[in-house]
């Protein structure tokens, strides 16, 4: 078998440079990490209220990618790819590929205050997805953003970049009622602020992301 290997690009959109800090210095609490954590911010929630379940699962994983990219480098080369690969199978998923929903990570295999934050954010997309049926997917959603507000030790850089990408979510994946509450296949670039999406068809743009990733060798795809 191939070994597994990262095909998406690291996102454009977080500065990886500038937030990939030498030093770990944020508290962290491995029995109860929700208290360092804190609420979500009450407008995070009002805008994810208006936004589909699926667009909702996309900023979690948005979120996570920023979790991810902070912490890559005070990871060891194993934990930061499967990182990543878990962050492509989750892309293909919520992108309509013919997979089952990815497994949640093993939280006692990702340690320690460099790791235990990726597996919580990782966890966090899974359980946006999994309780979207109880209309739960807002308040797991919202709590994503807490994950990169504790990890970077300047969050302006994700303040701004969530404000944008809340507002292009409620206007291109706004919530629906009913059957449709799940929402239309959403594209990568969605979290991408540079890119104007207008006049875009954002299934072209998923057909071309899903074609290109890997996902035969990826530990964490299972086809359906």
């Amino acid at each position: 078998m191939k070994a597994n290997v990262v095909t998406l690009p690291a996102p454009s959109y977080i500065p990886i440079v500038e937030i990939s800090s030498p030093s770990v210095d944020y508290e962290w609490d491995s029995w109860d990490p929700y208290e360092l954590l804190g609420q979500t911010n009450g407008e995070t929630l009002d805008a994810l209220a208006g936004v589909s379940n699926r667009g909702i699962v996309t900023f979690a994983i948005g979120c996570s990618e920023w979790v991810i990219y902070r912490l890559l480098p005070h990871m060891s080369e194993r934990h930061a790819s499967s990182a990543r690969l878990y962050l492509e199978a989750w892309w293909a998923f919520v992108m309509g590929a013919p997979i089952a929903i990815p497994l949640d990570v093993v939280e006692k295999e990702w340690p320690g205050k460099n790791l235990a934050p990726v597996a919580l954010a990782l966890i966090t997309i899974n359980n946006a997805w999994r309780l979207s049926e109880n209309g739960e997917a807002d308040t797991h959603g919202g709590f994503a953003e807490r994950l990169p507000l504790l990890v970077l030790k300047d969050p302006q850089p994700f303040i701004v970049w969530e404000k944008k990408v809340l507002k292009r979510l409620e206007y291109f994946h706004p919530y629906d009622e009913g059957d449709g509450s799940m929402g239309a296949l959403i594209a990568r670039e969605i979290l991408d602020p540079t890119i104007d999406l207008k006049g875009i068809e954002e299934s072209e743009l998923v057909r071309r992301t899903i074609e290109a990733m890997n996902l035969k060798n990826n530990q964490y795809v299972q086809w359906l």
